[in-house]
């Protein structure tokens, strides 16, 4: 899983459940797409932390809380695309999706590749469920969707 509130097959942080192939456990050392590289502990800490901040909050129907883990400009860009806000888009995109279940899951390796950080998030013990891309904003990491083919 690993878009926003803008649900397309093209880009990863998709807010629908994906499935992983059986060989790639969660536990596992993933790879990341080709040319990315293992990040570095700081890196994978902060990207860690804001892809975990993403689920819980999707779990505990925070919406407000789930788009504040998104870039400034992405929040902007869900908000004018739904024609609401960030928010209200991110209720209608995981209306009726297992939310509980993604409240639970928990972010493993990160991956860098051109500035940008992915990670697969899954339940303990079980294969990813979702994937999500960051970027360094003003100092901090954000979640983005990016295409496929850019992520990390």
């Amino acid at each position: 899983m690993g878009t926003t509130a803008r649900d397309s097959a093209e880009t990863t942080t998709q807010p629908t459940m994906t499935s992983a192939s059986p060989d790639t456990a969660a536990d596992d050392v993933a790879q990341g797409n080709p040319g990315s590289k293992p990040a570095d502990a700081a890196t994978t800490v902060k990207v860690q932390q804001v892809a975990n901040a993403y689920a819980q909050a999707i779990g505990r129907r925070d919406w407000a809380g789930a788009c504040a883990t998104r870039a400034p400009a992405e929040r902007r860009s869900i908000a004018r695309d739904s024609g609401g806000t960030c928010a209200g888009a991110m209720a209608l995109v995981f209306d009726g999706k297992p939310v509980e279940t993604i409240g639970r899951l928990r972010a493993g390796a990160v991956f860098t590749r051109h500035g940008r950080a992915s990670v697969q998030l899954a339940l303990p013990g079980e294969q990813p469920a979702m994937k999500v891309v960051a970027e360094p904003v003003g100092g901090r990491w954000y979640l983005v969707d990016v295409p496929d083919d850019q992520a990390p």
